[in-house]
């Protein structure tokens, strides 16, 4: 992938499977970030065009970026729909296609 926005804590690895690419994103949003979030939302743009049939996975401490943002600039489902820190959904995890039968939020 071409993207190296060193301001981003973000990281994308991907994997040859049998069913081709899994491309999984690790990522932390902090809450006063140093960069224009619209930025770190247009980085999905590569992945589509490098990676358009792949399994694409997100997952992160994501503080305040809203889970309307993420799906409108990326497309990718929202798994995650219980609080995971206090009453807040910080803890998110995002996928291009169904892949998961359950997703659980662990105390």
């Amino acid at each position: 992938m071409e993207v190296d926005e060193r301001t981003h804590e973000l990281l994308w690895v991907k994997v040859l499977m049998p069913r081709g690419y899994v491309v999984v994103g690790a990522l932390y949003h902090p809450p006063k970030p140093i960069y224009q979030t619209d930025l770190l939302l247009q980085q999905h743009e590569v992945l589509d065009r490098d990676f358009p049939d792949s399994l694409i996975i997100l997952a992160g401490d994501l503080n305040q970026l809203k889970d309307s943002q993420i799906v409108e600039a990326t497309r990718l489902i929202p798994k995650v729909h219980q609080p995971t820190h206090g009453s807040n959904i910080l803890d998110r995890l995002y996928v291009s296609e169904v892949c998961f039968a359950m997703v659980r939020v662990l105390s």
